[in-house]
């Protein structure tokens, strides 16, 4: 018996000993809780979700609200933006002015979301213009008319749709009306009408086919065996060609017209090239090792070499009578397969603006090195020869420099 009564007491003992422990322990994770909730409030953890009700909800917007990080302060609307400043923060798809005499406003397609922006460039203020979510946007070719052609990936396959904004009858922003197209491995945006050219893999080799946006009335522009073409379709409906750059391989480039391709520049190193609308006049990039970049004033002239390091893809033509080109020049390049290297984003450049003067083949500096690391692709220029908008490639943000102080 007394044996039984030490083994109770024993047990009893142990019980309030751990009820205690576990008491103890509770009150301890408590305070500890407490504490990081404390913690969270005082870094902004607390907020409520963040939602995309206001006129400019992205994904940037959702990350510093919910997030508490500190994003650009807003530009007053009875202002002028910065000469040179960030329209969209997260990656954009693409971007490209409306035309039009007063062709001040930019619109451009957020990557992560597929929503479509406008911004008054005059007076920095930006508008949502769409809010349904289009999922793996890629990239987004824009026409002067505002409407973009959309690639998105589906797996490794390429999905080309090019949509149509259509106004309300209240002048507010309407419908989207899309069409869909296949076997498609490359798409262009004409710059000023609602027609794509799709680069199409037909069985018998590779073919441009110029449609209305919605694919009808097809016109085959040419078959070819080569399956890279860079294509470039200008405002005055010329059609430009050149084969796939690669440093040190060399290209050649051509005029299509009548179903035939006619030589402009042969047998370049690293070819690329800017040709301009109305005009014979053509930037001629080249990358055997050391990059250059010439011009051609017209189709009688010869090149002559530039006093600036960059290629034609980081070069606008301005519009207007007098052969102007801007042009973001690399501050360094180290690479001596600089196109392969950049091509495949292995390495990015610090670029500051330049102007082009053809005339006498110069270059003037039209903007000094800022803090800002800007590797430039993409660049648009809009009709007045105002602005320029470009995409940064380090995080794909899009941006528009004033070309004027």
């Amino acid at each position: 018996m007394n044996i039984d009564k030490a083994v109770r007491t024993a047990t009893i003992t142990l019980l309030v000993i751990l009820v205690a422990g576990l008491g103890g322990w509770y009150w301890y994770l408590r305070s500890q809780g407490a504490s990081l909730d404390g913690q969270s409030a005082a870094r902004g953890l607390g907020d409520p979700t963040p939602s995309f009700a206001n006129g400019a909800g992205s994904t940037f917007e959702n990350i510093v609200q919910g997030l508490g990080f500190q994003k650009d302060a807003p530009i007053p609307e009875t202002k002028k933006p910065p000469r040179l400043w960030r329209v969209l923060a997260t990656p954009g798809a693409g971007h490209g002015f409306i035309s039009g005499a007063t062709s001040t406003r930019l619109r451009f397609i957020e990557r992560s979301t597929g929503y479509l922006f406008e911004t008054d460039v005059e007076s920095g203020v930006t508008t949502r213009l769409t809010s349904a979510l289009m999922a793996q946007v890629y990239e987004a070719h824009f026409s002067g008319t505002g409407s973009p052609t959309i690639e998105r990936l589906d797996g490794e396959q390429l999905i080309a749709s090019s949509l149509l904004y259509r106004a309300s009858t209240t002048g507010a922003f309407g419908d989207v009306a899309e069409h869909s197209f296949s076997a498609v491995r490359a798409i262009t945006s004409h710059p000023i009408k609602n027609e794509v050219l799709t680069t199409v893999d037909d069985g018998s080799g590779i073919a441009l086919i110029r449609s209305l946006w919605d694919g009808t009335k097809p016109t085959r522009i040419f078959t070819s065996a080569l399956k890279d073409w860079r294509v470039h379709w200008l405002s005055d409906d010329a059609l430009i060609v050149s084969e796939a750059a690669a440093s040190g391989i060399p290209g050649s480039a051509y005029r299509v017209s009548g179903g035939g391709l006619t030589s402009i520049v042969r047998n370049i190193p690293g070819l690329t090239i800017l040709p301009r609308a109305n005009s014979a006049a053509i930037l001629i990039g080249a990358d055997d090792g050391t990059v250059s970049i010439g011009v051609r004033g017209s189709a009688a002239s010869s090149t002559v070499v530039l006093p600036i390091r960059t290629v034609p893809e980081k070069c606008v033509w301005a519009p207007g009578k007098d052969l102007v080109a801007y042009c973001a020049v690399p501050q360094r390049i180290t690479s001596q397969q600089f196109l392969n290297d950049w091509y495949r984003g292995n390495i990015h450049t610090t670029d500051t603006w330049w102007k082009v003067i053809v005339g006498n083949a110069t270059a003037e500096q039209l903007l000094p090195p800022g803090d800002d690391q800007l590797d430039v692709e993409k660049p648009v220029i809009n009709d007045a020869g105002e602005y320029i908008s470009f995409r940064n490639a380090y995080d794909k943000s899009v941006w528009v420099l004033r070309i004027t102080e």
